[in-house]
């Protein structure tokens, strides 16, 4: 499965990074910001590229749109990227989820043809689900709204209230959150090289959505 005409990515790339102290935007692995090094290594033609929040200077070619309501968390940052999206399926992947593995990647977009559910989200053993690495329905957009415009602002919520499939995996998906997070990852891919290294930013193609 090389290509897949019928996917866009929306990239998460909001949020303020308070408890890692440092902008995750400027994240870097073996060289690239930790979501380009995904898409990357996963050599999949998805048919947009859509990013939610700031800007990513190596992905020129893709739309960068901002969030309808602010400061309203990954979910908010979904909404906006399913509202530019022209795609019936959507990967959506926060930027600071470092070497997302390429079979599961393929597991969930399969899985989300095969079964038309509205999400298909992984599920690690320990019963933890992942909603930030996961395969969303466009028509998921007006749950979404929905959530948003009563207060409820976690992506959970908007698990609840769509069909829901939970991908049972036995990867592990690490979420670069905190200095101690990164300093474990570290410790356990020695091959690879995290680093925090800022660069300079160039102008993106911008959707300002009402």
């Amino acid at each position: 499965m090389d290509t897949q005409p019928c996917y866009a990515a929306i990239l998460i790339n909001g949020g303020h990074s308070c408890r890692l102290g440092m902008d995750k935007n400027h994240l870097k692995l073996d060289g690239m910001p930790v979501v380009v090094e995904n898409l990357h290594r996963w050599q999949i033609t998805f048919s947009e590229i859509i990013i939610a929040g700031r800007p990513i200077p190596e992905l020129s070619h893709a739309v960068a749109v901002q969030d309808i309501l602010a400061d309203a968390g990954p979910l908010a940052g979904l909404h906006a990227g399913l509202s530019a999206s022209h795609q019936p399926y959507n990967l959506a992947i926060a930027c600071d989820i470092p070497l997302i593995p390429t079979v599961l990647i393929h597991r969930l977009l399969d899985k989300a043809w095969q079964t038309q559910a509205e999400i298909v989200v992984p599920r690690s053993k320990d019963g933890k689900i992942h909603p930030l690495c996961a395969v969303y329905a466009r028509h998921c957009l007006e749950k979404a709204a929905q959530q948003l415009a009563i207060g409820k602002r976690s992506m959970k919520s908007l698990l609840d209230i769509c069909q829901t499939h939970y991908l049972d995996i036995c990867q592990t998906l690490w979420n670069i959150n905190t200095p101690a997070d990164m300093e474990k990852f570290i410790a356990a891919y020695p091959a690879h090289r995290l680093v925090y290294a800022p660069t300079s930013h160039r102008r993106h193609k911008t959707n300002k959505r009402p």
